[in-house]
């Protein structure tokens, strides 16, 4: 049987934005393959946070890539301790046969690492392509299939599916691809460490039938929208966030952590300003804005600095 966590991926990801200030933005090939080097059986958690997975996709390169090429994804696979096995698809196949093809092998419990055109990547619950609020989508993009969705289309673990700016916050994972649109140019298919040896290339032919049980139900209700508890919660964090008269947006990055943190019990008080490009004492570009129980650094993630 092949078990699926409550969210109905194979394994357990870690949720990271390949997006930092200073940094390429062109990391995605190492960042999927590091998210399948920290990936936990399902219902298991993950077995790194998102600051491992950032951490070995910048010490292979990342940091500093123009892009990968196959050559350098099967480097970082081996790298990272990953047996892998390519398919077949290319710019030249089948559409339909390549979708079949990674479905196949999900259904096995696989993760499938993918090129993809960004152009034909369409979000289902954005109703749009995920990467055009932040740029003009136009290359390729690399990112790992995690699941098929009850609908029939595919969960994406994405890096860069981001929300609240090019340097905001990781929507929340997995994303829900339409199928039908995307153009895949490479796939592989990765071995986590518990699964057995990958039979072949063409999942499409192997033996057996593959049996996959439901995904396991959360204990407790979901929660809304934004991960707020209650509607009131919402509305008194964003009447504290908007007391100080700032005109500060509430999806940025830094609004996003803030907001993430009062839903634990962790306040910072209201904005004193906006946002502001600066640069850190050691020189690396950074966003910096003031609270009034707080300073916030983003470079990529929040880092909060207490007045207390």
């Amino acid at each position: 049987m092949v078990a699926l966590n409550s969210k109905g991926e194979v394994a357990d990801f870690a949720d990271v934005s390949q997006m930092e200030p200073g940094e390429s933005e062109f990391a995605c090939g190492f960042f999927s393959v590091s998210e399948c080097k920290f990936a936990g059986e399902p219902g298991k958690g993950p077995k790194g946070s998102p600051e491992d997975v950032d951490h070995w996709a910048d010490s292979q390169g990342g940091a500093t890539t123009g892009g990968v090429s196959i050559d350098d994804m099967h480097n970082l696979l081996h790298a990272a301790g990953l047996h892998y096995c390519d398919t077949d698809i290319s710019p030249n196949t089948q559409q339909s046969h390549d979708i079949a093809t990674i479905k196949a092998a999900l259904q096995r419990g696989y993760p499938v690492v993918a090129t993809v055109a960004e152009t034909s990547v369409f979000d289902l619950d954005l109703n749009g392509n995920p990467y055009a609020p932040n740029w003009t989508p136009g290359g390729n993009h690399v990112f790992v299939y995690t699941g098929i969705a009850s609908d029939g289309n595919l969960l994406v673990h994405d890096n860069a599916a981001i929300r609240g700016g090019i340097f905001g916050k990781i929507a929340p994972q997995p994303r829900h691809y339409r199928a039908s649109s995307l153009e895949n140019h490479w796939a592989s298919i990765v071995q986590l460490p518990w699964l057995p040896p990958i039979e072949s290339a063409d999942p499409l032919s192997w033996k057996g039938k593959p049996q996959m049980t439901q995904p396991t139900t959360p204990s407790q209700p979901p929660p809304l929208p934004g991960g707020w508890h209650t509607a009131d919660q919402e509305a008194i964090a964003k009447a504290e966030w908007n007391s100080t008269n700032t005109g500060a947006p509430f999806d940025s990055g830094i609004a996003l952590a803030w907001a993430g943190d009062y839903q634990n019990g962790i306040f910072h008080g209201p904005p004193l300003g906006k946002e502001q490009a600066v640069k850190s004492w050691d020189g690396h570009d950074m966003i910096m804005q003031v609270f009034a129980g707080a300073r916030c650094e983003w470079t990529g993630t929040a880092h909060w600095y207490s007045f207390k």
